[in-house]
Parts: structure tokens; sequence; C-alpha cells
């Protein structure tokens, strides 16, 4: 095959060398590629070291700042509801002694009414305050407790003013429900859906809740049913729409409406509105038994 001639054993002996030399040349070249890629992976994992580095000290910047947010909530906690908690006490003694006197005073009991509802739309709003601001801290956890659902619905209903408490009738269920949830979140939850029904429902109208076990969801949901009146309050599309991932309310929505919605998504629930019989308004808090 090679021949017997010089010329052919030259050839030979040239495309011998030369592939050797090619060989080694690619042989090199896949080296310094190798090379290459583990020089650029090694900077991607500097790279990546460095970003998590930097992510996790900002994290716990955050977590700092959540946490001074936290004691400041707390102490404004302390500071200032507890005052506004001993003048409602006042209150509520200055109208037991009205209503021990013979002859009372109707302008008396007017300015009184109107201080207690005074005092009383300070308190919801900074307990929707404090309670976001203990939603929104990442290591804070709370414990679930076993509680009766509708003594947290009597307790919501005594948190109104005495003068819509009236308003609101509880339909108790025959047997007792029991559902393991936060007790003061559930009932400034509850608390929120009362005085939102209360102030866009007809004057002088019925609220009627309810309390249902849902056995298909494993589950508890308090029913809140009014008739709203004919001024434009929230829209049924918005709500079902918007999603709650912000730490605040949309435009749509007031900060009683977003807290529920908060604390029903802090239980694994949900919250819902329908509208029904024409002017029929139905909200529904779901609470799922913790399995």
């Amino acid at each position: 095959f090679v021949g017997t001639s010089t010329i052919s054993m030259l050839a030979l002996g040239a495309l011998v060398a030369i592939s050797f030399v090619l060989q080694i040349g690619f042989t090199g070249m896949l080296v310094a590629r190798q090379a290459k890629v583990a020089k650029f992976a090694a900077r991607r994992k500097v790279r990546a070291w460095q970003r998590s580095a930097y992510l996790t000290d900002q994290a716990h910047k955050l977590r700092n700042i959540a946490e001074q947010r936290l004691d400041f909530i707390q102490l404004l906690t302390h500071e200032v509801r507890q005052p506004i908690n001993n003048a409602q006490a006042s209150l509520q003694s200055i109208s037991s002694a009205l209503d021990a006197t013979s002859a009372p005073s109707k302008d008396a009991e007017h300015a009184l009414e109107r201080a207690i509802a005074s005092l009383d739309d300070i308190t919801l709003p900074l307990s929707n305050i404090i309670l976001i601001g203990t939603l929104t801290a990442d290591n804070q956890k709370w414990d679930l407790q076993p509680v009766d659902a509708f003594e947290v619905l009597e307790m919501a209903r005594l948190d109104c003013s005495f003068t819509n408490r009236k308003r609101i009738f509880l339909i108790q269920p025959e047997n007792n429900v029991f559902i393991e949830c936060v007790p003061i979140f559930l009932r400034i939850a509850l608390h929120n859906l009362f005085e939102y029904a209360l102030s866009w429902s007809e004057i002088n109208s019925d609220i009627n809740v309810s309390i249902e076990v849902d056995e298909v969801n494993l589950g508890v949901t308090f029913s809140i049913i009014y008739k709203k009146t004919t001024q434009k309050g929230f829209s049924l599309i918005s709500f079902n729409e918007i999603t709650f991932n912000d730490l605040v309310p949309s435009q749509e929505q007031n900060l009683g409406i977003f807290v529920a919605k908060k604390v029903s998504k802090y239980h694994g629930g949900r919250l819902s509105v329908e509208e029904f019989n024409n002017l029929n308004i139905e909200f529904k808090l779901f609470i799922p038994f913790q399995l």
C-alpha cells in the first residue's frame, strides 16, 4: 500500500508527523478550552457568592428594620392604646351613672355617645395598623389556639358601639364549633367587617351573622349579610380581582377590608363577597381546620 519509492516513504512520514502535530495542537486547544470554562465557572461562583452575601446582608438589614418597627408598634400599643382603653372605661362608668339617675339629660347622653364613638373610631384603625405591622414581621409566628367560633363572634360584636351593636344579630349554631386560630386577629377582622357592613348598610337595617361548617373544604365560614345603600360602595369585580400581595391596601378598598383579607390569608383561608337579590351583600370569611 505504501509503495517502495523514496518519495512515497517520505510522504507517509510527513503525513504521520503532520497528523501528530495536529493532534497535539487539538489536545492543547481542548485543555485551554477546559481551563477557560473552569475559570468562567469559578468567576460565576464568586459572583453568585457575592450576590448571595449581598442579599443576606440586605435581608438582615430589612429584618432589623422590621424588628425596630415592630418594637415601635408595640410601644405605640402600650403608650397610646392603654390611655384610650382607660378613657373608654371611664366613659362606660359615666354612662352607667347616667342610666342610674332618675332624670338623665339627653344632651349629656348624646355627648357621651359621640365621645365613645370618637374613641372607637381611633381604636379600630390603631388596632389595624398594629395588626398589619405584626403580620408583616417575617420572624414573628403566633401560636394557634382552639377557640369557640361563636365566642369570637360575640367578642367582635361587643367591640362595636352600643348603638350599632343592636343591629347585629348573631345566629348561634346548633352545636359548638371550634377552630384553631389567633383569636385576637380573627376578632379584629370580624370587627372590621361589622363596621364596614354598618357603614354601608341601610339605616337601622339588620345585619345577620351566622357560622357554617364547610365539610367539603374542611373549615368554618363566617357569613355576614346586610342590605347595602344606594350610595357607591366597593365594586364587587374589583374586590374579587384584587390580590393583596402588597403591604398596603388598594385605592378601591379600605383598611378594614384589607386587614380582614390579610388575616384570612394568614390562617390559610380566604375572604369573598357576593351580591344577591339586588342589594343584599354577603361577606364570607373562611378559616380552614388545622389538620
